[in-house]
């Protein structure tokens, strides 16, 4: 039986129906005009929790055949580590990261929009910064993260937001990424609880601020318990202006308690906005 509905009213439905990626291999199998419509959607958002997932996408596209390109040029955002309520084998510290399909897949994936990586130690990163595509707008790091430099990355990615979480950058890191032409948005994550340590050095490192025509936002994000955030996050308002009078900086409570959870809640908040503005459209 022929369906009825017009294209574009089926095409809405289709999109609709695409809540989680399950789902949406289904739906690619359903015949050729339906997996045009989703393969995208299937490829535009990956999240790599485990070693094995990496191998296996590294195993299962091939870019010396059309079909391996095509699928890789559809990845726009991609997650490796942690995601806050799951855990994979992706830990900090952990031999288990396996660099070169990470490698590959950064230096394949030459659409890649957003990046995220937890928990890749500080030792590590040097391994892949080569492969950063100069497509990336958005990258998000930490804990730990280690030295961290845009004008490194041999790729020259235009970067315009950058989020560095749970992590001491030296005055040289901050001053580069402040710097950087394109960046518009720099954002550092620091969760509150028994044992941290309080960040007053993200508020002094702040008055570097002052030397940027282009950085439209510098945001320090405290997150954890709010017992104990919020008389920190009064004491540091408190000593913003003796460092800096730039209203470019700010400082602010976030949710929910814990650094990757906010994150993640980032992350699979512009995709189900994604899908509704398909559905509008």
């Amino acid at each position: 039986m022929q369906h009825t509905l017009p294209p574009e009213i089926l095409r809405q439905v289709f999109t609709w129906a695409c809540a989680d990626r399950p789902t949406i291999v289904s739906l690619i199998r359903v015949c050729k005009l339906a997996r045009d419509w989703n393969l995208p959607l299937l490829y535009r958002s990956i999240t790599f929790l485990n070693a094995s997932e990496v191998s296996h996408f590294c195993a299962t596209h091939d870019p010396s055949d059309i079909d391996g390109r095509n699928r890789l040029s559809l990845v726009r955002k991609v997650w490796f580590g942690d995601s806050g309520l799951v855990q994979g084998d992706l830990q900090y510290g952990s031999s288990s990261w396996p660099l070169t399909f990470v490698h590959r897949i950064l230096w394949l994936c030459n659409n890649l929009h957003t990046l995220v990586i937890i928990n890749l130690d500080q030792n590590l990163w040097t391994h892949i910064e080569g492969a950063i595509p100069a497509s990336l707008e958005d990258l998000v790091m930490g804990p730990v993260h280690g030295p961290f430099f845009i004008k490194s990355l041999t790729r020259k990615p235009r970067i315009k937001r950058f989020t560095s979480a749970q992590t001491f950058m030296r005055d040289d890191e901050v001053v580069d990424v402040v710097l950087s032409p394109h960046l518009r948005r720099f954002r550092r994550i620091s969760e509150i609880g028994p044992g941290k340590v309080t960040p007053f050095w993200m508020v002094e490192q702040a008055e570097c601020i002052t030397k940027s025509e282009t950085l439209e936002k510098m945001e320090i994000l405290l997150c954890g318990i709010s017992e104990l955030g919020e008389p920190m996050l009064k004491e540091l308002q408190a000593k913003l202006p003796k460092i800096t009078h730039d209203e470019r900086v700010t400082i602010r409570w976030g949710q929910p308690p814990t650094w990757i959870e906010l994150l993640r809640l980032e992350f699979e908040g512009e995709e189900q906005s994604h899908l509704a503005s398909l559905c509008q459209a």
